[in-house]
């Protein structure tokens, strides 16, 4: 089944509380999409106000060093710390641009000699974005106890990141808003 397709309580979705007690601050997702020559594979974590990126990582890709492979790089992901992904309950017409050329609170800088992946990662920021706002804007406050207690011990099996998440988890930071997380699949 896609992703897209699927129903609220099989979507990926974490949740991140400063105090145990407190509500979520922030919210992550895992995103996918075509870069160059492989498939990209990470996380895009946005404020609670829903806009906001408050970061973007990629774990795995197979892009060529020096160029495409630099979406890994700090300067890269750096640049997405608050940006504009939503807009009135809307994906955002979010860019990518030239090097030089990212001029608003909807773009960054793409990487020089990548042009490719860098349309690859404005193309499934804006896709799995618009997968996610269905999550963010009409379901977020609708999750039983059961599904989210559920949801806890749910793995991805990424063994790093199943890891450092059963470790904030066991702390009471990470909340994991799903039943079902087993892998990103478009």
């Amino acid at each position: 089944m896609c992703i897209r397709d699927r129903p609220y309580s099989q979507i990926n979705v974490f949740s991140w509380k400063d105090d145990v007690n407190a509500k979520p601050s922030k919210y992550a997702f895992p995103i996918a999409g075509k870069g160059l020559w492989s498939v990209l594979y990470g996380y895009l974590a946005i404020d609670a106000d829903i806009d906001t990126i408050v970061g973007i990582s990629f774990y795995a890709h197979k892009e060529t060093p020096g160029l495409g492979a630099e979406i890994e790089k700090a300067w890269f992901q750096d640049q997405f710390k608050d940006k504009k992904i939503y807009e009135n309950g809307q994906v955002a017409d979010f860019k990518v641009t030239k090097p030089g050329l990212a001029n608003n609170e909807y773009s960054v800088d793409g990487i020089s000699g990548s042009t490719i992946t860098s349309k690859g990662v404005e193309i499934l920021l804006k896709k799995d974005a618009e997968i996610y706002a269905k999550y963010f804007f009409n379901k977020l406050k609708e999750i039983d106890y059961e599904t989210y207690k559920k949801a806890l011990s749910a793995k991805t099996d990424i063994a790093p990141f199943d890891k450092w998440a059963t470790t904030l988890v066991e702390k009471g930071y990470l909340h994991n808003h799903t039943n079902a997380v087993h892998g990103h699949r478009h």
